[in-house]
């Protein structure tokens, strides 16, 4: 018996997440968003049986069992943690919260309720390119990992929807936000390392489109360079392109002492140093077998990065399975798992949003941010607060830092 599904969110991705959770066994009992009449037609053309705009009806709702949060990024830490004092196990997208106050009290209520699932969206870990580059790695086909290169392309994540949270940086809009989140997560998952310097720069081209036109402005960036410096010697840069329509590019290079491993598409391709040949070989070739009920939905955007996201949510989907006892419905203990241990939790989330802002610093202040965490930041005990706070969680108010942002010239 698998959890029952509430569904946070009518965006584009949750429209390509309901086909993929019934085809692995889940039911999608509820569906909600902030306007009614979205929800209503979306759970009409997806056959949702119940749907709301009050997010208090499906929290407390006892057929819903675990909470999908793909709403816009600054409700993510509040709806988490809503979520988990109602007892649900919850899911959430990247980024978890646009800021580190709501990221520290995901993980404090994570830590509380641990008889719940709390975990991020993976959907890159579950890539079986991923998955099989990870492999290598640790049996030592590059030894010590040295550089990383990341160059995509993804075309514009605005398109030529209306304004709505995508456009705006304060909202949790832009390219380092909603992608770079998931690179910084990757590097990590492969290489077992963590930055601990960062340099960036982003942009906003174009600030208007054929539908926001006049005193509405997009202030999200549409292309970022960032790069890391990373706890065991390794140095990353990462370039992320939207600007580009029609032309899509996947590309991570990962670089050491004994070799080369590149994902490319759906390719893994690997190269040994010291090999008589010179030329890279096919060492994973990931195969797409995608429904048309996904395709219809994301062929007009014309990217890899929604056709990793399908393949990647499918495989998540699959191992979130054995999480569960199936005669029970009761979380297994966290040893028993099989493949959902390759997930993000709420720490990892934590990570990455420290990481983000200390992009963004950098690229204000034209200078390096050292990246230093602060574990004890974060309650360890009783961890409720005032109604009030929740409120603020992402609100423009200043928030603590998890990282002593030392600035300095190089």
């Amino acid at each position: 018996m698998l959890p029952s599904v509430g569904l946070i969110g009518v965006c584009l991705e949750c429209r390509l997440l309901v086909p993929l959770l019934r085809a692995a066994g889940y039911t999608v009992h509820g569906v909600w968003d902030k306007c009614f009449d979205s929800c209503q037609k979306f759970a009409a053309e997806f056959n949702i049986s119940f749907y709301t705009a009050d997010l208090k009806d499906l929290l407390v709702d006892p057929k819903i069992e675990l909470v999908y949060i793909a709403a816009q990024p600054s409700t993510h830490a509040e709806i988490a943690v809503k979520a988990l004092s109602a007892g649900k196990h919850v899911i959430c997208q990247k980024p978890p919260s646009i800021l580190q106050a709501g990221a520290e009290k995901m993980v404090s209520l994570s830590r509380y309720y641990s008889q719940l699932l709390s975990s991020l969206e993976s959907r890159f870990r579950f890539l079986p390119t991923f998955v099989k580059m990870r492999e290598l790695l640790l049996s030592g086909y590059c030894g010590n990992v040295l550089a990383a290169e990341v160059h995509m392309v993804v075309g514009s994540l605005i398109g030529l929807e209306p304004y709505g949270w995508k456009c705006d940086n304060e909202m949790g809009g832009g390219l380092l936000n909603i992608v770079g989140a998931h690179v910084i997560d990757i590097l990590s998952f492969l290489t077992a390392q963590k930055a601990t310097d960062v340099s960036g720069f982003l942009n906003t081209f174009l600030c208007h489109t054929a539908r926001i036109q006049g005193y509405r402005s997009i202030t999200s960036d549409d292309f970022c360079t960032f790069q890391m410096r990373c706890s065991r010697g390794m140095c990353a840069s990462v370039t992320l392109n939207s600007l580009v329509q029609g032309e899509n590019k996947f590309e991570i290079s990962l670089t050491g002492s004994a070799g080369r491993l590149r994902v490319v598409g759906r390719e893994l391709l690997g190269l040994k140093f010291g090999d008589d040949s010179k030329e890279e070989k096919i060492l994973s070739l990931q195969h797409e077998n995608l429904d048309e009920n996904y395709i219809r939905h994301w062929s007009h955007l014309n990217t890899e990065y929604y056709e990793h996201f399908v393949t990647g949510s499918r495989f998540m989907f699959e191992a979130l399975r054995d999480v569960f006892d199936h005669n029970t419905g009761q979380m297994l203990p966290r040893q028993k798992w099989k493949h959902y241990t390759l997930s993000a939790s709420f720490e990892d989330g934590l990570y990455i949003r420290t990481v983000l802002d200390a992009i963004k610093q950098s690229h204000n202040s034209r200078q390096w941010v050292r990246i230093e965490l602060d574990k004890s930041s974060v309650s360890q005990g009783y961890p409720f607060w005032t109604g009030a706070s929740l409120v603020s969680l992402d609100s423009d108010k200043p928030s603590p830092k998890l990282y002593r942002p030392l600035s300095y010239a190089m």
